[in-house]
């Protein structure tokens, strides 16, 4: 008689047919919380660069100014776009988390 040996449950042979949705979710996870550490950003950008004209040296700000230029209308214009594009991920939210 042959005796069947049965290999033992194991957490990555129950979570192997699901590793695509647990990748999705995975990187969705990160993609909120690097939105999540931008969200300020845009405010930053208004009040130190338009409203105090505040010499900045942080690579983000370097970074901005040399693709969009210093002129203070199109900067408000993109803090404003910048917002917007990350309002949907905060709607997702009850109002009880915001």
């Amino acid at each position: 008689m042959e005796s069947h040996q049965r290999r033992p449950l194991t957490l990555l042979r129950l979570l192997k047919p699901y590793s695509a949705l647990l990748l999705i979710a995975f990187t969705a996870a990160i993609g909120e919380g690097a939105a999540d550490l931008l969200g300020p950003w845009p405010l930053k950008l208004v009040f130190d660069g338009i409203l105090r004209q505040k010499e900045t040296n942080s690579w983000l700000d370097r970074l901005v100014y040399s693709t969009f230029g210093t002129d203070k209308l199109a900067l408000l214009k993109l803090a404003a776009i910048s917002a917007l594009l990350r309002t949907p991920g905060s709607g997702a939210r009850r109002p009880s988390e915001a």
